[in-house]
């Protein structure tokens, strides 16, 4: 813009010049009376020019940095509730994770359970067969695997359990 206002300002003093030169004046003091006075008001309007464009620079810096300001703000406003929910989601794949191994560890007491027994059921189950080709009483023997409490049902069995020792101390 600066660029541009010197370039219309130099065109101007040449088209004055030419006048000037037209008339016969060129190198008369009324002459450069006129160039003197055209340059201080070029020489003043370019000022206020470049006064405008950098307060209007500087605004638009203020507006950005405020923009900015509010941005972050928002920012470490939502910081801390995305943090909570991934606490809540890692606490809640905690305990899925706590379940499962819980659930493979009850499996794998099942499965040693029975293979330890199945030896026995094994005999029984031959015995039996072979008692009643021989017409005598069938032995047998069974096991019966019954699967653990849950948690739920220990808390359960525990808290009734704490609740009628507290009412007998308290003798209701």
């Amino acid at each position: 813009s600066l660029s541009e206002f010197d370039r219309n300002a130099a065109i101007q003093r040449t088209g004055q010049r030419d006048a000037a030169i037209t008339a016969g004046a060129y190198g008369g003091g009324r002459e450069g009376v006129m160039q003197s006075e055209y340059q201080l008001g070029s020489d003043r309007e370019r000022a206020l020019l470049q006064a405008g464009m950098l307060q209007q620079g500087f605004g638009q810096a203020q507006q950005q940095r405020q923009q900015q300001f509010s941005n972050q703000q928002g920012l470490a406003q939502l910081v801390p509730g995305l943090q909570g929910k991934d606490i809540a989601n890692l606490g809640t794949v905690g305990s899925v994770q706590q379940a499962q191994t819980q659930a493979q560890l009850d499996a794998t007491t099942q499965a040693n359970k029975q293979a330890a027994f199945l030896p026995q059921e094994n005999l029984s189950r031959y015995a039996g067969q072979v008692a009643g080709l021989m017409g005598g009483y069938p032995g047998q023997t069974t096991s019966n695997f019954t699967p653990n409490a849950s948690p739920m049902q220990n808390a359960l069995t525990m808290g009734t359990g704490l609740g009628s020792i507290y009412s007998a101390i308290r003798g209701k």
